[in-house]
């Protein structure tokens, strides 16, 4: 039989077509450093999936941590470098689980209080960021 048979058959006895599971959309951070970012160093962004309860909890070392992780953290769904006096894109799958939303973290040298943001909504689809000397500046989530 072939597939294209047994997929017919499938979808006759079921009583419908088969349902195919949408891929979703990507978000897309568009990420502008000012000039004395990270005491004008290059640094990382990491996009990770994580459930709302480990995003507060979870602190910047921990976040460093797995960035290097031997084996990878596949939690990490993307991670780049961000120059200072830069801007860059950075796209990132939402396939997320049940309870899970996207945490964005933002690997200064000196962190201060605004290093990462949470993107819960899961109809955001572009997040425009700025950031500064130790932190995000603003975030406008679309």
């Amino acid at each position: 039989m072939t597939a294209r048979w047994l997929l017919c058959l499938a979808a006759a006895c079921s009583g419908g077509a088969p349902q195919i599971r949408a891929k979703p959309t990507p978000v897309h951070l568009d990420i502008t450093a000012g000039k004395d970012a990270n005491q004008g160093g290059t640094f990382y962004v990491v996009v990770r999936k994580i459930d709302q309860a480990g995003f507060l909890a979870e602190d910047y070392d921990a976040i460093a941590d797995r960035l290097f992780a031997a084996p990878p953290d596949p939690a990490v769904l993307r991670k780049a470098i961000v120059r200072p006096g830069a801007a860059l894109t950075v796209d990132a799958d939402r396939d997320l689980a049940e309870g899970e939303i996207l945490g964005v973290y933002f690997l200064f040298s000196v962190p201060g209080d605004a290093w990462r943001l949470a993107i819960a909504d899961r109809n955001i689809h572009r997040v425009r960021i700025v950031l500064g000397a130790a932190g995000i500046v603003s975030a406008e989530q679309q």
